[in-house]
């Protein structure tokens, strides 16, 4: 049964916050840590800590949107 995107509550909302991460982005991201590891730590860390502070920015964006679950 085909239910349609319309029926299920919040979707064109969390569509909108999820929309701003960039699969691409993210991707890339995960490579540079991994290249910079052995090389350069001190960048592989940073790389970290900036990928997991926008993870947690849309975590918070779309708790805000969408209540406490």
């Amino acid at each position: 049964r085909n239910i349609g995107a319309a029926a299920i509550p919040g979707l064109s909302a969390a569509k909108e916050s999820l929309s701003a991460t960039d699969l691409v982005y993210v991707s890339q991201q995960i490579t540079r840590m991994e290249a910079a590891i052995h090389n350069d730590p001190c960048l592989a860390i940073g790389t970290a800590k900036e990928l997991m502070l926008m993870m947690w920015s849309l975590a918070a964006q779309l708790q805000t949107r969408f209540g406490k679950s």
